[in-house]
């Protein structure tokens, strides 16, 4: 977008905050962050905010349950502050998954 370094940069200047947001349910923040960058959008991970992190937000807000993920590999790295427990987890978390079967199907409604 034309403007978009310059227009960070006069934020940043005026010590302006400013987050960015997208909706994405497979990339981890880190990932997200790495993308930005290559095309010359310098930020912190902790500008970034997405679906996927909010889902992290909400679960520390639970007090940081037991979880099992149907997510990708890589947005599973925003969640490794939770322990995983995939026989009997208190919170299930869904995105979008890209390796469903039958038999992760019949193990998720069976939890």
């Amino acid at each position: 977008m034309p403007g978009a370094i310059d227009a960070l940069a006069s934020l940043r200047a005026l010590n302006i905050p400013f987050r960015f947001l997208t909706n994405t349910t497979t990339k981890s923040r880190k990932t997200l962050q790495s993308a930005l960058k290559s095309i010359g959008l310098n930020c912190d991970e902790e500008e970034i905010f997405s679906a996927g992190f909010s889902g992290v937000q909400a679960i520390k807000a639970m007090g940081y349950p037991t979880c099992s993920y149907y997510i990708t590999d890589d947005l599973k790295k925003d969640y490794l502050i939770f322990e995983e427990d995939i026989e009997k987890p208190e919170v299930i978390i869904v995105g979008d998954y890209e390796d469903w079967n039958f038999k992760s199907l019949t193990r998720l409604f069976n939890m």
